[in-house]
Formats: C-alpha cells, sequence, structure tokens
C-alpha cells in the first residue's frame, strides 16, 4: 500500500481502498462500506471506471511542460482533455481554472508521538533540517521559507523509500518532513522528527458547486 493511501486512512475518517485494479478496489469498497460516494485520486486515465463527476487539479507554478504526452512531454493525456471534465482546480492563482486550491502548513506534530504538537513559528531562528521525498520538494522547503524558517534541506525522489540514515545528521537539530514522509518515517524517528501537514481549503463555491453536481447526478442516473 502506497504510502498517500496510509495517510488518508491515518487523517480521515474515510473508508480507503488501493490496488492496481480501480474497478476491483471499487467493487470492494461498495462491498464493505455504506457509501454512495467514490473518489478515484488520480484516476482520469482509468476508462474502465465508471464516473459521474470528472475534477482536474492544475498547477500553475509546474504548468504544463512542452505540452507533450509521455514519454515526450509530462502530460499523461493531452490538453484537449480538459475540455471534456467537469471542473478544474488551481493549487493558488490560475485565471483559467474554475476554483482555487489554498495550501497551508499547519503546527508540526512530533512524529513519535502526533499529540505532541508546536507552531511552526517555534522553529524560527533556530538551525533546523527539512526533508522531503514529494514530486515536488522545492514547494515544501519555499513554504518554510515563507514562514520564516531556514533549515537545511535534503530532498529524495517522490515515493522514496525512507531509511534511518536518510533522517540522520550530526547534530540533535528538529528535522521537518511531510505528513507523507513522515508514515514511513514512525518506526524509526527520533524526538527531533517533526511533521508538518499540509491543510487545503477549496472554499465555499467549490463545496457548492459540487454538492448541486452530485444532487444532479443523481437524480438523473
Amino acid at each position: 500500500v502506497g504510502d498517500e493511501a496510509v495517510l488518508l486512512a491515518q487523517s480521515s475518517a474515510v473508508s480507503v481502498y488501493a490496488g492496481p485494479d480501480r474497478c476491483a478496489a471499487a467493487r470492494a469498497l461498495l462491498l464493505n462500506s455504506p457509501v454512495d460516494v467514490l473518489i478515484s485520486d488520480d484516476g482520469l486515465q482509468h476508462e474502465q471506471l465508471g464516473r459521474d463527476i470528472e475534477i482536474v487539479m492544475i498547477d500553475p507554478q509546474r504548468g504544463f511542460g512542452n505540452r507533450c504526452c509521455l514519454p515526450a512531454g509530462p502530460l499523461r493525456e493531452p490538453l484537449s482533455r480538459l475540455q471534456r471534465v467537469d471542473a478544474t482546480v488551481a493549487l493558488g492563482e490560475y485565471p483559467a481554472a474554475q476554483f482555487q486550491l489554498a495550501a497551508a502548513l499547519v503546527d508540526a506534530r512530533q512524529v513519535v508521538n502526533p499529540a505532541n504538537r508546536r507552531p511552526l513559528q517555534a522553529f524560527t531562528g533556530q538551525p533546523c533540517h527539512a526533508v522531503a521525498g514529494i514530486s515536488h520538494p522545492e514547494r515544501f522547503f519555499q513554504m518554510l521559507n515563507e514562514l520564516g524558517l531556514q533549515p537545511d534541506t535534503r530532498d529524495f525522489e517522490d515515493h522514496h523509500p525512507f531509511t534511518a540514515a536518510d533522517i540522520r545528521f550530526d547534530d540533535d537539530f528538529p528535522v521537518l518532513m511531510t505528513a507523507k514522509d513522515a508514515v514511513k518515517c514512525r518506526d524509526f524517528a527520533g524526538e527531533n522528527s517533526w511533521s508538518v501537514p499540509l491543510e487545503l481549503n477549496l472554499g465555499p463555491d467549490f463545496r457548492q458547486w459540487l454538492l448541486e453536481t452530485l444532487k444532479r447526478k443523481k437524480y438523473r442516473g
């Protein structure tokens, strides 16, 4: 099971199913959980999986690269696919998107004892480290900088299989990491390791649109 699925299961009250066969995972979820809404993460290209609503996330900082599909470019679907989705959501300001997603880092949580929390401002003015094994680690480091932290950074590939050596340094300064990476470090993290969750807010406009669209799709089908 991937780190993202584990994080979702631990941080929410929803049922999370994962597997290489999206259709089989969806059937298993429906069989075992009383739900009427399924969310398939990164599921646009899984054409065999039926869907009522398609929502595409856009990262304005990264853009669309050379606008070519794999392997010539970074896209999994041609840009023309955006014309057939129900909504587009941008991470930050992006005029072409229908909705904007606001992101902010919240209080740090000690990896070995998540109940122990500390405001990120407590790490300003002191040496610290930051590690990240996500698709865009620079964004995590930049957000820490914007809050006044100046960590020594260490980045890895997305979905990196962390080991104790990856978060070990020749000092006892705090080690900050993303919540997704903390899932993989819990068994060997020290007391100076801190998880920094990312809080996302889509705002009332998106919530209203989603609820109205779900109702319309339900009564239509």
